[in-house]
């Protein structure tokens, strides 16, 4: 990592947990990371999660994460596991903003881009 770069670490990447609600109810549920773009959770059976519903991060409820790809049930079992992807695949990015937060472009001294390979 050098002066004008930075490490990145996708959503996605593998591993990594977010609280999520999904679908029109906003159904909480743990988001795990899976590579790709794509994640998965547990959720009841009863909750109604559809393919194309909405997820939306707890700490950011208005803006769009994700949209559920596939839910897989077992009549057998209580929960049921909900696949979905970011709305955009991280793969097909040339470049990358960071956001800086409460920093001004100004205070940076330059405007840099990232580009993705």
């Amino acid at each position: 990592i050098a002066p004008h770069t930075s490490k990145i670490e996708l959503y996605s990447s593998s591993g990594n947990s977010y609280d999520v609600l999904i679908g029109p109810n906003h159904v909480p549920a743990i988001a795990t990371g899976q590579g790709g773009g794509s994640f998965s959770a547990s959720v009841s059976r009863e909750a109604g999660i559809n393919v194309g519903d909405e997820v939306t991060l707890s700490s950011v409820p208005n803006n769009q994460f994700a949209i559920v790809s596939a839910v897989i049930a077992n009549p057998a079992e209580p929960f049921e596991k909900v696949f979905f992807a970011e709305p955009i695949n991280p793969y097909e990015l040339s470049l990358v903003l960071i956001n800086m937060g409460s920093r001004s472009l100004e205070s940076l001294g330059q405007v840099s881009t990232t580009s993705i390979k």
